[in-house]
């Protein structure tokens, strides 16, 4: 059970680390007052090379609709970001588990003995979001929207799913026998950037993003998250290493 419970977590995982990456903001402490943005609207996709838990994106990378699952930078700093789930993602994921000689009915029907609270409402997301409940979970989510601009894509909060979930803070163990064949599900990100000339700890300089609104602006507190951008084969490619959630995301330009 707890090898089946790993595999199915792998898409939740990406989607849940790629929330907590964008959402630890940088900030500058010296003011910004010599910020630029990019020239031209920017389109980044996320690059194989991105790792979570040391699971390359690769491996689950047909899971996602590529077409919705992308970073957008705008000429007037704005950043918009998003990773979706394929239509069909209940299929694709039987597949998966096929490969890893997993019944996916049986291990489903061991969710429901699954804490939500104790798993990852309690050590995970309250401390990030001070008041959050599965009690509420549309109220619950907007706090995410309206603090750090992070929203869930295609989830129905009327669906009876949902409404089960309120009730019991647990996964319905006939999960699987509910959801619409054409479900997919995915997080978006929405706040502001600007790029920054630093100087490394071996003295060079190089281009790097910093997200965030006011956060990012407060003179108050200390860089925390950024990206740093590189030229590679004739295009950009942004990083960001989050090593206390074993992290690396990368994005790559798409011309």
């Amino acid at each position: 059970m707890k090898k089946a419970f790993k595999l199915v977590c792998i898409t939740l995982v990406l989607i849940l680390v790629f929330a907590l990456s964008i959402s630890l903001v940088a900030c500058n402490k010296n003011g910004v007052e010599d910020v630029e943005y990019f020239a031209n609207d920017m389109y980044f996709e996320f690059g194989n090379d991105t790792t979570v838990v040391g699971i390359p994106f690769s491996l689950v990378s047909n899971v996602f609709d590529a077409d919705e699952s992308y970073f957008t930078f705008t000429s007037n700093g704005k950043v918009h970001g998003q990773l979706k789930t394929k239509t069909g993602l209940i299929e694709m994921l039987e597949g998966i588990f096929k490969v890893f000689d997993v019944d996916m009915s049986e291990m489903a029907s061991g969710l429901s003995d699954i804490d939500l609270d104790e798993m990852i409402v309690k050590p995970y997301v309250v401390d990030m979001f001070p008041g959050f409940t599965l009690d509420h979970i549309e109220e619950s989510f907007n706090l995410m929207k309206n603090s750090l601009g992070l929203s869930i894509v295609g989830i129905d909060y009327e669906h009876e799913i949902i409404k089960e979930i309120e009730s019991t803070h647990r996964i319905p163990s006939d999960i699987l026998d509910r959801i619409p064949e054409d479900f997919s599900f995915g997080i978006a990100f929405d706040q502001t950037y600007y790029i920054k000339t630093v100087v490394d700890a071996d003295g060079n300089e190089q281009k790097a993003v910093y997200i965030g609104g006011d956060v990012a602006h407060n003179d108050n507190t200390q860089p925390f998250v950024i990206f740093t951008m590189t030229q590679e084969n004739g295009v950009k490619v942004l990083k960001l290493n989050v090593e206390f959630i074993l992290v690396n995301l990368v994005l790559k330009e798409k011309n």
